[in-house]
């Protein structure tokens, strides 16, 4: 039971990790096309 519990974590904090390093590529990009959304992505966030 403990193996399966290490796994999931293992794999939820795989998946946040890419996450993470996804969304500010795509605010940048979102930013550099129009800087009027960076307040916006700011709310989301």
């Amino acid at each position: 039971m403990n193996t399966s519990i290490d796994e999931i974590e293992m794999s939820d904090k795989e998946q946040q990790v890419d996450i993470p390093i996804e969304l500010p590529v795509v605010c940048h990009e979102s930013i550099q096309t129009s800087p009027e959304r960076r307040p916006r992505l700011v709310d989301i966030s």
